[in-house]
């Protein structure tokens, strides 16, 4: 399910110069972990540039990145490659270097030439569940550049550990059949916990249009201790006060669905 990130155990720090400082904790060969790389930036704008409903002169960068730790070549290599999608999609150095990936963000967002005063990103991109069948992987990013709030960004991606495939919405038979389980877990397990003490109903704050189906999440799902967990973003189906609408539904009850490449994450 979604998670918020602000610390982590072990890290890869920055130096003054932005130069990387590589971890040495590799795990022994067949097993998987990660090297945790955080980096925190920010470059201040000349005064000229700030307009008066700005908050400060100001554009800051964080990021907080696992890179997988594995010999697993065919897992490693899908992983990273989800990872500079998730990143910065103009990237396009050594797609093995996810300290790379992070450090050619940060440049690209920290310039005085296409920036703007009064920014943040952060980057939120962990592991969140490893076994011997599959790994799984969540991306949070906010990005705030002006106006009433920011915007929050939730991605999650499971992959095989046998073949480096991302669990999604093609090993199941069929898809479409989806909807209305997830609907009524996503009402179950969100909405009437939220909505829970008011006379407002998951009917009333859906912003569909008028007789559409109730839709799948436009992003893949993802695999949680088991469990499938389907979520949507910002004004996918509820207005921005109503947060990020996820469930999760376990896995015994959808795996006949599953085409045999989907039933292999979980056996």
């Amino acid at each position: 399910m979604k998670k918020l990130f602000f610390a982590v155990a072990a890290c890869l720090m920055m130096t003054a110069c932005n130069q990387p400082v590589q971890n040495n904790n590799v795990e022994p060969k067949d097993t998987f972990a990660v090297n945790s790389i955080m980096v925190d930036d920010s470059i201040q704008f000349p005064a000229e540039a700030v307009e008066e409903w700005m908050n400060d002169d100001m554009a800051r960068y964080y990021a907080e990145v696992d890179a997988p730790v594995t010999e697993n070549e065919v897992l490693r290599t899908s992983i990273n490659k989800w990872i500079a999608s998730q990143l910065n999609v103009n990237y396009d150095g050594d797609p093995q270097d996810v300290a790379a990936m992070v450090e050619y963000d940060r440049k690209d967002f920290l310039r005085l030439e296409t920036g703007a005063p009064d920014t943040h990103l952060q980057h939120f991109i962990k592991m969140i569940d490893d076994n011997d069948r599959y790994v799984t992987y969540v991306r949070e990013t906010w990005e705030y550049d002006g106006g009433a709030h920011g915007n929050t960004y939730v991605e999650g991606a499971s992959f095989n550990k046998a073949t480096g495939e991302r669990f999604n919405y093609t090993m199941f038979t069929n898809p479409g059949a989806l909807n209305e389980m997830v609907k009524n877990a996503v009402k179950e397990q969100y909405f009437d916990l939220l909505l829970e003490d008011t006379d407002v109903t998951f009917e009333d704050v859906l912003v569909l249009e008028e007789g559409a189906e109730f839709p799948l999440p436009e992003s893949e799902p993802w695999i949680e201790n088991d469990s499938i967990v389907f979520f949507y973003q910002d004004y996918e189906i509820a207005p921005h006060p109503l947060g990020l609408p996820e469930c999760a539904i376990p896995a015994a009850t959808l795996k006949a669905q599953l085409k045999e490449n989907g039933k292999a994450f979980f056996e």
